[in-house]
């Protein structure tokens, strides 16, 4: 099993807006693929992450099925697990010796 981690930029998907109106534990999504979609496979845990000021793990699932075309990108289901009382931002995942070597953490150091 792996685990990946699914971005949201706020402009577009607002993590803190969009938890709250999901439904219901276990409700199906599908995240956009941009990398690694041929490591991807079903039963892998999702952390999905929120960009921008207040950046951190705003909830987890899990990949259902295999990927999909949707026109030009590749895309997933992604289960919804319980959602995280409180997200672990990134402040705290910089304190970390392992989290703080995760790419979308060493880039958003760099200004990448």
């Amino acid at each position: 099993m792996s685990v990946w981690m699914f971005q949201a930029v706020k402009k577009q998907y607002d993590l803190r807006r969009e938890v709250p109106r999901w439904r219901k534990i276990g409700e199906l999504d599908a995240w956009r693929v941009t990398r690694y979609g041929d490591q991807m496979k079903s039963g892998d845990v999702v952390l999905l992450w929120q960009a921008g000021d207040d950046a951190g793990i705003y909830a987890t699932g899990e990949l259902v099925g295999e990927l999909f075309q949707v026109k030009d990108c590749l895309r997933v289901k992604v289960r919804y697990n319980p959602l995280l009382r409180k997200p672990i931002c990134r402040e705290a995942l910089l304190k970390h010796p392992v989290l703080s070597n995760l790419l979308i953490i060493r880039s958003w150091l760099t200004g990448g």
